[in-house]
């Protein structure tokens, strides 16, 4: 995407890599939403219960190193707590008015599999995509021609990704005159 000249998949890379954690909530690809089941700790005695059947969401913002090594353990499940604001508004609908109370998911490791899968999945699908246009680039040298191709091949502007309870409006006016890269840019 560097050399290419493709920002937005290259954010998206970045992002990807270094995780989500200035990106607001609403603007973090679905697949990285991970479901499990919805429990609370009470920190005085260190009982664990299960709330109900209803599974529930969190957002994983990290970068993918998390999975990986989230991957490598040797556990099936793994508990994830949630934030504190979100911690709050749950002791409060549920009439808990005291700190002792951590509401959390237990969420299945093949959860987590998935995410790592969908985002090697996007990249893979790209660079095929590249293939199939015979953008392949001569030890990792991509000529002028290959890099005018690979922008008519997808225009990543706005949001990469499937993007969950939340919605885009965008306006984008392009001039660009004939052999004039700077109009392009």
């Amino acid at each position: 995407s560097q050399k290419l000249g493709l920002d937005d998949f290259k954010s998206w890379c970045e992002l990807e890599l270094k995780g989500y954690e200035d990106i607001d909530d609403s603007n973090i690809p679905e697949y990285r939403c991970i479901y499990g089941s919805f429990h609370v700790l009470d920190v005085r005695n260190g009982r664990r219960q299960y709330v109900g059947d209803q599974a529930v969401g969190q957002i994983i913002k990290e970068g993918i190193i998390f999975f990986q090594e989230t991957l490598v353990s040797d556990q099936d499940f793994f508990d994830f707590r949630f934030p504190d604001d979100k911690n709050a508004f749950l002791k409060n609908a549920f009439g808990l008015n005291s700190n002792n109370y951590i509401f959390y998911s237990k969420v299945n490791k093949i959860s987590i599999k998935k995410v790592l899968e969908i985002i090697r999945t996007k990249v893979l699908e790209f660079s095929i995509q590249l293939d199939k246009e015979g953008i392949l680039g001569e030890d990792w040298e991509f000529t002028i021609e290959e890099k005018k191709m690979a922008i008519n091949i997808t225009n990543f502007q706005g949001i990469l990704g499937d993007v969950k309870h939340s919605s885009v409006q965008q306006t984008n006016t392009l001039t660009v005159q004939k052999n004039n890269f700077e109009s392009l840019e």
